[in-house]
C-alpha cells in the first residue's frame, strides 16, 4: 500500500508516491486558483483550466500514467473550484456506477454549477451562491451536505437534495463570523453525522470551530476561535482529531486540540461548552504553558518553515505534506519536524508558481492490477450540457450495473448454516471417540479340519500379527481423525 500525492502549479501537474520516487508529469496544464482540481475514483483527475472555460480529465491510474490529457470538456463559462458527490452504495446489490453522482463547479462571479455526470445534464445554476468568488467546496456526511466557502467571509452548508430539485435552492444556515474572505475550511466526522466538526481559516487570521447537528436542524454553535499572528491560507485535520495544522506566510503552526498544560493535566479546546472559548496562539512564547492558558494563550510549535500554500496528512498521521509558494511539496515528519523529502515539478522552467492544488488518496499495489495493454478503452465522460435539463420530464440515466456478488451461506442464510456447522461438528465428534472398524481383510479359514500341533502354534503367530496389524491401522485412523478435525475447526474459525 502507498499514497499517491498530485499536486499543480499555475503551469504544471505533478503525479507521485510517499513512499516511492515514482513521478509523472501531466501536460499542457493551466491552473489559476485553489482547489481546482478532483480526483474521480483512483484513476481520473479533473482540472479546471486557467482563463479557459474547460475541464481536462487525466488518467493517473496504474504504474503506466498518461502524460497527456485523455478528455477536454466544455463548459458554460470558465470556474475556478470544482467538487464531486460519491455514489452512496448502501446495498452490496447497488448499481457500480464508474462515476460519481454529481459534478459542481463554481465560477469566480460566486456562481454555483450542479452537474449529474452519468448523463452530462445541468440540473441547477444557484446564481449569486456567494457574492464574490468560491474559495473551496466539499461534499460531507456521505454527500447529504455540500459546504462552501468564499471571497465573502462567508460559509454556506447547502443541502444536496435541495440542490439537484429546487428550483431556487436555499442554504441550510449561513456562517458569517469571519470579516475577510475564508480560505479553507476542514469537516471532522470522527463522531458521526450528529457531531460533524467544522473548521474554517480566513484572510482575517482567525480559526473558528464549530459543531454542526446537522441531523436535528440545529443550528451550528461555534466552540472556539483561534487567533493567529498571520493571515491563514490553509490548513489540514488530523485524521484522528488530535490537532490541526494552519498554514500561513511564515510556516506550518501544530495546534493540539488536546492541549497539554502541564504534567498530566490536559484540556480539550474544542470542547462543547455554553459560551465560546478564545484563545490566541503564540508559536515563541516566554512564559510557562500554565500561565500562557490560564491567561488564553496557547503554546504552538512551528512544523513547516516556508510560505505553505496547500496541507494535507497522510493516513496515519504522522506525515504533514506541504505545498509552498515555489512549486515544490514537502513530506515533512510531524513528530521530528524533518523534511523527509521534497518534490518538485519536472520542468525546465525558471519558476512554476505556488501550489495551488494538492491531493492525497490510498493506492492499493496489487498483482491482479491491470497494466496498460490489459486495460479496457477509456469510457468517455458524457458531456456537460449548458442548459438546465427539465425536471418535470423523464429523466433517463444509463450507467453500468455492477455483477450480483455470491454470497456464501453464512451471508444468505445463517440459521441454515449454524445447523450445517451443528451437524459437521456432531459427525466429526462422534468419529473421534469412536472410529470406523478397519476394512483390513480376514485371512480365510485352512481348508483342511486336522490341526497338529505345530499348525496351531502357527495359527496363534498369525492371529497375534493380525491383531498387531488392526492395532496399527487403529492408530493410523485416530491419527486421521484428530488431524481432519483441527482442519475443520481452524476453517470454521476463519469463516467465523
Amino acid at each position: 500500500m502507498d499514497e499517491q500525492v498530485v499536486f499543480t502549479t499555475q503551469n504544471t501537474g505533478t503525479v507521485c508516491n510517499v513512499h516511492s520516487l515514482e513521478q509523472t508529469s501531466l501536460r499542457q496544464l493551466t491552473v489559476g486558483s485553489a482547489h481546482s482540481a478532483v480526483q474521480i475514483g483512483g484513476r481520473y483527475l479533473l482540472v479546471a483550466q486557467s482563463q479557459k472555460a474547460l475541464i481536462n480529465v487525466y488518467d493517473i491510474s496504474g504504474d503506466h500514467k498518461r502524460e497527456s490529457v485523455e478528455q477536454r470538456i466544455p463548459l458554460p463559462e470558465v470556474v475556478c473550484c470544482l467538487e464531486t458527490v460519491e455514489n452512496s452504495q448502501d446495498s452490496t446489490q447497488a448499481a457500480d456506477l464508474s462515476l460519481p453522482w454529481l459534478l459542481l463547479a463554481s465560477t469566480p462571479s460566486g456562481k454555483l454549477y450542479v452537474w449529474e455526470m452519468n448523463s452530462g445534464f445541468l440540473l441547477t445554476v444557484k446564481q449569486m451562491a456567494h457574492y464574490q468568488s468560491i474559495t473551496k467546496i466539499q461534499s460531507i456526511c456521505n454527500g447529504k451536505y455540500v459546504v462552501t466557502s468564499g471571497e465573502d467571509s462567508r460559509v454556506i452548508i447547502w443541502q444536496t437534495t435541495d440542490l439537484v430539485c429546487e428550483e431556487e435552492p436555499k442554504p441550510v444556515c449561513i456562517l458569517h463570523d469571519h470579516t475577510l474572505g475564508v480560505m479553507d475550511f476542514a469537516v471532522s466526522t470522527t463522531c458521526g453525522d450528529s457531531n460533524v466538526r467544522l473548521f474554517t481559516a480566513s484572510q482575517d487570521a482567525t480559526l473558528r470551530c464549530y459543531s454542526l447537528n446537522l441531523n436535528r436542524s440545529v443550528e451550528p454553535k461555534q466552540l472556539a476561535t483561534f487567533t493567529c499572528p498571520y493571515p491563514i491560507q490553509c490548513l489540514a485535520l488530523d485524521p484522528a482529531d488530535r490537532a490541526c495544522y494552519v498554514g500561513t506566510s511564515q510556516g506550518v503552526f501544530n495546534l493540539p486540540l488536546y492541549y497539554r498544560i502541564s504534567g498530566d493535566k490536559v484540556a480539550n479546546l474544542v470542547q462543547e461548552t455554553s459560551t465560546n472559548k478564545l484563545f490566541s496562539l503564540v508559536p515563541e512564547p516566554q512564559e510557562s504553558r500554565e500561565k500562557l492558558y490560564s491567561r488564553g494563550s496557547l503554546q504552538v510549535d512551528k512544523v513547516f518553515e516556508s510560505n505553505a500554500t496547500r496541507l494535507e496528512v497522510s493516513l496515519d498521521g504522522s506525515l504533514l505534506i506541504v505545498g509552498d509558494n515555489d512549486g515544490h511539496v514537502a513530506i515533512t515528519e510531524i513528530f521530528s519536524k524533518q523534511v523527509l523529502r521534497t518534490i518538485q515539478p519536472l520542468t525546465t522552467a525558471a519558476s512554476n508558481g505556488a501550489v495551488t492544488n494538492l491531493l492525497i488518496a490510498t493506492q492499493w499495489k496489487s498483482s491482479l492490477q491491470p497494466n496498460l495493454t490489459q486495460r479496457h478503452n477509456f469510457s468517455k465522460i458524457p458531456a456537460l450540457q449548458r442548459n438546465i435539463h427539465d425536471k418535470k420530464g423523464l429523466h433517463e440515466l444509463w450507467f453500468q450495473v455492477g455483477q450480483q456478488p455470491q454470497l456464501n451461506l453464512a451471508q444468505s442464510n445463517f440459521d441454515e448454516y449454524l445447523s450445517q456447522v451443528q451437524t459437521e461438528q456432531m459427525v466429526w465428534s462422534q468419529s473421534s471417540a469412536a472410529p470406523r472398524a478397519s476394512t483390513a481383510p480376514i485371512p480365510a479359514p485352512a481348508a483342511s479340519t486336522t490341526v497338529t500341533k505345530d499348525e496351531d502354534s502357527k495359527g496363534e503367530d498369525n492371529k497375534d500379527q493380525e491383531i498387531a496389524q488392526l492395532r496399527e491401522n487403529l492408530t493410523t485412523l485416530k491419527g486421521a481423525y484428530a488431524e481432519l478435525r483441527s482442519m475443520h475447526q481452524t476453517l470454521l474459525e476463519e469463516r467465523q
